[in-house]
């Protein structure tokens, strides 16, 4: 869970991360996957493999390579009839990877690659939903402003909504408004504060997990 407002605990410090190794693996997605359990805490491999359900082996794997690129260390080590267990820990609490030292050609590369699965599960969600609501279709049509507008229906033609009380729970909005600075300034503030309470809402024991994509921005020209 994340409050609405979250500055007071943000950290104070980052280490400035200045080798092209280390920025490789904290800019590649997988392999956050397995070093999450490990940023700012304290995990011995096991621990860290079912936080990340993934299995022990392949967990071990991952952390040999972040013990040899500096990002991980041994913080000590737990007696026990046989082999001690290692306890782990990141090297540094916070880090702050500069785009310049990251493999990507630009930042647009660097955001593709994060977010391209989580994009692709969205729309494998989205469609799931609308199939067990029986969409077989997509109207496409102009309205009375002017603007040409698409929306997925029924053979009935009927539009499908959350709103009307439809099986599932679901929706997608995409478009391409033109906005002054002002109100786009206010639109994204509501956005925010939409996202941080969805976030606010977060329920651990009887919660269902929801895909939330949010992105507005201005399109560039050309």
């Amino acid at each position: 869970m994340k409050p609405s407002d979250s500055s007071s605990e943000e950290p104070t410090e980052f280490h400035v991360v200045g080798s092209a190794e280390q920025a490789a693996i904290l800019s590649d997605t997988a392999a956050m996957r397995y070093f999450e359990p490990f940023l700012a805490c304290e995990s011995s491999a096991s621990a860290a493999a079912a936080k990340a359900g993934v299995r022990l082996d392949t967990l071990l794997y991952r952390v040999r390579r972040f013990l040899a690129a500096g990002l991980l260390r041994v913080v000590r080590e737990e007696r026990r009839a046989g082999r001690p267990i290692k306890v782990y820990r990141s090297s540094a609490d916070a880090y702050f990877v500069p785009f310049a030292i990251t493999p990507y050609a630009d930042l647009a590369e660097r955001l593709k690659e994060e977010t391209g699965d989580f994009i692709a599960h969205s729309y494998a969600a989205m469609a799931g939903v609308l199939a067990a609501q029986g969409a077989d279709g997509r109207r496409l049509y102009r309205k009375a402003d002017g603007t040409v507008w698409q929306d997925m229906a029924d053979a009935s033609l009927r539009k499908f909504s959350v709103k009307e009380g439809r099986p599932g729970i679901a929706e997608a909005f995409m478009g391409r408004p033109r906005l002054r600075e002002s109100d786009a300034r206010a639109l994204c503030a509501d956005i925010e504060a939409l996202f941080y309470k969805a976030l606010d809402l977060h329920d651990e024991s009887e919660g269902k997990p929801f895909l939330m994509t949010l992105i507005f921005a201005p399109e560039r020209a050309g």
